[in-house]
């Protein structure tokens, strides 16, 4: 049972608050609270070892379940546990928006938002036409939640956009599916050197968009770019290798 409390550090409980909209969730076990994400990322078991691991032992357990598409198939990944002391109570329950005092301090809206995109955000480097384009994207269905981002980056002086990418009911979508987008490059390259992202393949997506902030044209990034989308790609696809490897040994 994990006694080690979570310290009281108004940025890392906004960063953990982030992660927790995104991808993590949290339940109350008895008297511990438990701590759970999925993924067939290595930058995702790295970072919730990372940021868990102090409090508790993490648990790395393979899985197989059926995907969510037209033709059922068996995928393999990881679903990973951790639990922590009650002090991480705050985890258990998923705010419907943005919480005030994190609004209310752009310190902490920042770690916030960098755990927010940490589990729910996306680097775009992408050709248009014969030029480089340079955007940050944050998807969900959580309208609550972007809408509050959407509002204080305003304040903060970007100009994002908030619009649905999918309607209710289109791949299986529950609620309609939002996108918030940041399309001026200036805006793009200043918040990725704001925020403190901890996710190691976001890292690397932002170590080279910072990189390459001055080319205009697609043709002299293009082999760099493809580079790592090909090296994640492979990590990937390791990862679902071994889950499957370990489900497949465990049973």
């Amino acid at each position: 049972m994990s006694t080690k409390t979570f310290p009281k550090s108004f940025v890392d409980k906004a960063y953990l608050i982030g992660l927790r909209c995104g991808d993590a969730s949290a339940q109350k076990i008895g008297k511990q609270i438990r701590a759970t994400t999925g993924t067939t990322h290595p930058a995702m078991i790295k970072l919730f070892k990372d940021v868990f691991s102090d409090y508790g032992r993490v648990r790395c357990i393979s899985c197989r379940h059926m995907k969510r598409d037209e033709i059922p198939r068996p995928r393999f990944d990881w679903t990973l546990q951790c639990d922590l002391d009650q002090s991480f109570k705050f985890l258990v329950r998923k705010p419907k928006g943005v919480p005030k005092w994190i609004l209310n301090d752009d310190e902490c809206f920042l770690h916030f938002l960098a755990g927010y995109f940490d589990s729910e955000g996306t680097i775009n480097i992408t050709k248009h036409g014969i030029y480089l384009d340079l955007r940050l994207w944050l998807h969900s269905e959580d309208f609550e939640i972007l809408k509050g981002i959407k509002d204080k980056l305003v304040k903060l002086l970007y100009h994002p956009i908030l619009r649905i990418a999918q309607k209710k009911g289109e791949r299986r979508h529950s609620r309609d599916y939002w996108q918030l987008d940041i399309h001026k490059r200036a805006e793009v390259l200043r918040l990725l050197q704001s925020l403190p992202l901890k996710h190691e393949e976001k890292r690397k997506r932002r170590k080279l968009a910072l990189e390459i902030q001055n080319i205009k044209r697609w043709s002299e990034v293009k082999n760099k770019v493809i580079a790592l989308r090909e090296t994640v790609h492979a990590e990937v696809e390791r990862c679902v290798r071994e889950a499957r490897e370990d489900y497949e040994k465990r049973h």
